[in-house]
């Protein structure tokens, strides 16, 4: 492995050049922390928090890994983005106009942070569903105040019509706060 200096402004980037003594890419990874020494580094570009924790494999041994996660400064953004939509207030708005107007942001959200660690959006997604029953119960008059019909009522529309909402399919099955 050589560091190309004049990239990037002087910093030092990794160029992999030929072959390694290491013949698996865990070992190049591991090497690679070692020498630049950032073994519990965690670096955020583009949205995205990649972190390398030490993991222990199923023999034992312990190996470094990366995780690309949505960062946390993105994942505020994102649950700020849905409290700005105030989609409690659109009572005048279907279920289907809600669908429309929202589900190219939240599949655009989905396919760019789901790539290796969608589990990091769960909880944003839940806020959606959240915002989604507040909607409902603010909706309709035999709703309101009653959380968990809302939310039945939002389960039975998701079961019907599993791809209304982008983010339906992606997590499965709706839960409540």
């Amino acid at each position: 492995m050589q560091v190309d200096q004049d990239r990037h402004r002087g910093a030092a980037q990794p160029v992999w050049a030929g072959t390694a003594s290491c013949k698996d890419q865990d070992c190049l990874l591991q090497r690679l922390i070692e020498e630049r020494g950032l073994s519990r580094q965690e670096i955020r570009f583009s949205g995205i928090h990649v972190s390398s924790p030490e993991i222990k494999d199923r023999y034992g041994r312990f190996f470094v890994s990366f995780l690309p996660a949505v960062s946390d400064e993105t994942a505020k953004s994102m649950r700020r983005a849905i409290r700005g939509w105030r989609m409690h207030r659109m009572t005048d708005k279907s279920i289907k106009d809600l669908a429309c107007m929202f589900n190219p942001v939240i599949r655009g959200w989905i396919n760019y942070y789901s790539q290796f660690y969608k589990s990091a959006l769960y909880p944003i997604l839940k806020q959606l569903n959240h915002a989604l029953q507040r909607w409902a119960y603010r909706k309709y008059k035999k709703l309101h105040g009653r959380k968990r019909k809302a939310l039945q009522l939002l389960q039975r529309i998701a079961k019907q019509m599993p791809y209304m909402f982008a983010h339906w399919r992606f997590v499965g099955q709706l839960t409540g706060r």
